[in-house]
């Protein structure tokens, strides 16, 4: 889940990254083009002081120069959006980056326009579009719909001067209305935030050092929450509208929306009243033309709300966003935090470190028996010492990493009798073996003479022969002497039916070479043993005797290993207690080095040295830990120690539990504001 969680906020992050980045490469690749304007387009004309005002008025800007440029190309336009509202948005026209006002889209045409523009450094400023609108009428125009918005939203109840309109009062807008006249958001952008936060929090993370982690999340995640109060400010608590009535003069059609005139539209749509209404109320208002009606305007935004009984825009708008669509936003990534801080947790070390810090309880013992006597428990600390059993290390992760010696091993009471002060006649028949199976030559090549008579013997023929070193010479003194060499250990070794099965092929090989063939049935080994055939010789490709040697070599191998364990593979002493060190800080470091060059290179000396580390480090004193799981297994009570952890590492935990706490208290916080939106402020 943690993964999936962390794979869903990348995949946001990506994606939110991807479409920023088209957005600013189309952006500059717009302004790029503009370095060209001057010299792919000259002049048209200069500019007039009124376009100069007007554009100061409308967007903010004077320019130094007087030149109007002429472009002539198709339109295209670039969104970006930020809380599933529209952020950025830029055109180009004929490929040139145009700022063109919101009032002047309606009359973009499909196809190629033609606009009139300020150029100065990397931008344009539009002063006309396709002839029909042109910067200085749309400044006088909002000028006068913002005195005509200025008038109405003060004017009381009565007849408005110059127009047929009479003002019949005032009421709060229904949250339904509110919605749909300021809509609000589903704060995608603070889900964003917090999941970014998540990611910073992922790559810091330490099970055993969360501070740095946790602490960034802790001081970031007030930003999204800044950003969401913002969000949620930025919407009004009450939404005034005006009740109306008057006469309606004519319905136009502007791109996506009509406007509706209350006054002649001949007065110019800046000084008669006219409001924005859905485009699909156009053919139903025009037959309404010259009648009175009453309706109710937002003034504020130019948008009509009713006409009559008949168009409501709350009624047949798109149902908005609810109002706590934000909350389940923000819920969501506060939960998927939640659930990817809780998963990284390493929760032995922090239930360990939780108990340790408050209880605070330190066991010293001296063997199994003092330690269960003082019964311990998860988060104990404790300091070790006494006589232990080591154990062979295992396999436990995906690497095929196993545990260092040592790393687990078995507390005891008293020490275990050494090896070396132990007779054991098994070990002594096995180390006989060993020592022999070094001094024999279990490959021998081809005897000298024997392999020059079959070379001259071959190239008469005109046939090859291998090379010498690739050839067998096997006697029959040969197979006697492995019987005699394999016969002691193989009642120890799984791996001897193998060999015995390899050597009977070959020997039977070579009774089929005899000058007299013959067979061995079920006797070939009695044979071997009673050095039959000693002078017979059997002449054998190295491919041929594979496996034979490599069943010889597997013996040798689980001879060598069982030696080798011997200590580590004895019956488990009781009492005991199983104890398993987290980490191999702890473990003798030496005792691993020699176990591994032995595994690797045998020799009964470095088994001598081996031997003498592994019995110095049976005994111990001094280790100190905290207890950080007990389990129940076969072998019986393992107590999971961790080793390396201090007083800062566990106060640490702490850090993780705190955070746990908030992100729980800000998940239940967006919960609750939900069921209050959606229980006592109904839409």
């Amino acid at each position: 889940m943690a993964v999936l969680a962390f794979i869903v906020s990348i995949v946001i992050i990506v994606c939110s990254l991807s479409a920023h980045l088209s957005f600013s490469s189309g952006k500059r690749a717009a302004k790029a083009k503009l370095n060209s304007l001057g010299q792919n387009t000259p002049p048209k004309r200069d500019m007039t002081l009124t376009e100069r005002s007007a554009l100061k008025d409308k967007f903010g800007f004077e320019p130094s120069s007087t030149e109007v440029y002429e472009i002539y190309g198709e339109v295209s336009g670039s969104t970006l959006t930020n809380n599933g509202v529209e952020a950025e948005l830029f055109f180009t026209l004929g490929g040139y980056l145009v700022n063109i006002p919101e009032t002047a889209r309606p009359y973009l045409q499909v196809g190629d326009n033609i606009a009139e523009v300020a150029h100065e450094n990397d931008s344009t400023w539009l002063i006309s579009l396709n002839e029909v609108w042109h910067v200085t009428e749309d400044v006088a125009e909002q000028q006068m719909r913002d005195l005509n918005s200025e008038k109405i939203d003060k004017a009381e109840v009565g007849q408005l001067e110059e127009s047929d309109i009479e003002i019949l009062g005032k009421r709060e807008a229904t949250p339904t209305e509110r919605q749909q006249l300021k809509p609000y958001s589903w704060g995608i952008g603070s889900m964003i935030t917090v999941l970014l936060i998540m990611g910073l929090f992922t790559l810091l993370f330490d099970p055993f050092s969360p501070g740095l982690a946790v602490g960034v999340g802790l001081l970031l995640l007030p930003l999204s929450y800044w950003l969401f109060r913002r969000i949620r400010g930025a919407y009004p608590t009450s939404v005034s509208i005006t009740k109306m009535s008057g006469k309606i003069y004519g319905v136009e059609f502007n791109g996506d929306h009509i406007r509706v005139h209350f006054q002649p539209p001949q007065l110019t749509m800046a000084s008669s009243y006219s409001y924005i209404a859905p485009a699909h109320w156009l053919e139903p208002l025009a037959e309404q033309a010259q009648n009175f009606v009453k309706f109710e305007v937002y003034p504020e935004s130019e948008k009509l709300v009713s006409i009559g009984r008949d168009f409501s825009l709350s009624a047949e708008q798109p149902k908005p966003k609810p109002q706590f669509a934000r909350h389940i936003s923000m819920l969501i990534a506060v939960l998927i935090f939640f659930k990817l801080v809780w998963s990284m947790v390493d929760m032995p070390v922090f239930n360990a470190s939780l108990a340790h810090l408050w209880h605070e309880r330190q066991l010293v013992a001296n063997g199994v028996s003092e330690l269960l006597a003082q019964q311990p428990q998860v988060g104990d600390g404790v300091v070790l010492s006494g006589p232990r059993q080591c154990i062979k290390g295992e396999a436990h992760n995906w690497d095929n990493a196993g545990f260092a010696l040592c790393q687990r091993f078995y507390l005891l009471d008293r020490a275990l009798p050494t090896i070396s002060s132990t007779e054991d006649s098994v070990e002594q028949t096995k180390l006989a073996f060993i020592n022999s199976y070094n001094k024999t030559d279990l490959t021998p090549q081809l005897n000298s003479m024997i392999y020059l008579r079959l070379q001259l013997v071959m190239l008469q023929k005109g046939e090859h022969i291998a090379a010498k070193s690739d050839t067998r010479g096997l006697d029959g003194s040969y197979f006697t002497a492995m019987t005699e060499l394999f016969t002691p250990v193989c009642d120890y070794s799984k791996h001897c039916p193998e060999m015995k099965e390899a050597l009977i092929e070959q020997w039977q090989q070579l009774l089929a070479e005899l000058d007299e063939p013959s067979t061995c049935f079920e006797y070939c080994w009695q044979q071997m043993v009673a050095g039959e055939h000693a002078d017979a010789y059997l002449i054998a490709h190295k491919r041929d005797t594979y496996k034979l040697e490599q069943a010889m070599a597997s013996v040798y191998n689980d001879i060598r290993q069982q030696l080798i364990d011997i200590d580590l593979n004895r019956p488990q002493p009781e009492p005991a207690v199983l104890v398993r060190l987290t980490t191999d800080t702890q473990a003798p470091e030496k005792i691993g080095e020699l176990y591994d060059d032995l595994s690797r290179r045998f020799s009964i000396k470095a088994l001598t040295t081996y031997r003498e580390y592994l019995n110095a480090a049976s005994h111990f004193s001094g280790l100190e830990g905290i207890i950080i799981a007990i389990e129940t297994t076969e072998q019986g009570q393992v107590l999971v120690l961790e080793t390396d952890l201090t007083k800062q590492d566990l106060m640490q935990q702490w850090l993780i539990l705190g955070l746990l706490v908030v992100l729980l208290g800000l998940a239940l916080m967006h919960i609750a504001r939900i069921v209050w939106l959606k229980a006592f402020q109904p839409e």
